[in-house]
């Protein structure tokens, strides 16, 4: 069971899964009324081509005391290739298919994270990093919605604040389970900013519920998905970033009920 949670998101399926249901959400929250399937399927199959791009170029730097994740880059490296590829042919495919209004916003997300990968391997390190992968998390998961000329700015951009962070939420719960695991809980960094990143998020729910009543059951979701992403630190750390990357993505499912 283990080695099939790790080598699942190795690979990235549960982050480009996060992504797609993410902004299938977002579009459902902002009451978009075309939802382009290429662009969602283009918006993972770039997760996937980043994620595994990197974490391909990481498996030939694996130390023996890496965690069980990064040391699963080297075991599984020839599905992050396999992966890597599938995902850019469908990705570039799906291209084709893209409407005109996608390319320039697409072209400036695709800058971001073409920049955010340089930081990494700049030394982006720490804070800096988490924040800066949760703002490309809330930008793409956005993505859809902000070009749709049915929707408001404002609902999209209050979204995307949303999910930066619940992004920053699970970030921060990552990295403070990994010290958990191998240091005294008095003296773990972090948890400071995990409290803002809560604060912020349970904040800007209960404003949007408060203004916007009508989409009761999408708030409800996402209430229930920040206490989940709270929880992370409760888990073995093994199946914190499946669990939290997953359920992000089962919003998708709350909007297609709801729908």
């Amino acid at each position: 069971m283990t080695k099939f949670v790790v080598g699942f998101e190795t690979v990235s399926f549960d982050v480009a899964a996060g992504v797609v249901g993410s902004a299938y959400f977002v579009t459902s929250l902002c009451d978009a009324k075309k939802l382009s399937l290429p662009i969602l399927f283009a918006l993972g199959a770039t997760v996937l081509v980043v994620y595994n791009f990197d974490h391909f170029l990481d498996s030939f730097q694996i130390a023996p005391h890496s965690t069980l994740r990064r040391r699963g880059y080297l075991e599984h490296r020839a599905w992050l290739l396999l992966v890597l590829i599938v995902a850019a042919l469908g990705g570039a495919i799906s291209l084709v298919f893209l409407p005109s209004k996608a390319w320039i916003p697409g072209m400036v997300l695709a800058a971001y994270q073409a920049a955010y990968f340089l930081g990494l391997k700049l030394g982006l390190r720490g804070v800096a990093k988490r924040l800066s992968a949760s703002l490309g998390w809330a930008a793409g998961v956005s993505f859809p919605a902000w070009i749709d000329p049915s929707t408001s700015r404002t609902c999209v951009a209050f979204a995307g604040a949303i999910f930066a962070a619940l992004a920053w939420i699970n970030l921060q719960s990552y990295a403070v389970a990994e010290d958990l695991s191998e240091n005294d809980p008095s003296k773990v960094p972090g948890l400071f900013l995990r409290g803002l990143a809560i604060a912020i998020a349970l904040a800007l729910i209960g404003i949007g519920f408060w203004t916007r009543p009508d989409h009761l059951l999408q708030w409800m979701a996402l209430l229930a998905v920040a206490f989940v992403q709270i929880g992370l630190t409760r888990i073995p750390l093994r199946f914190v970033h499946p669990v939290g990357e997953w359920s992000l993505a089962l919003l998708g499912w709350v909007t297609r009920w709801r729908g």
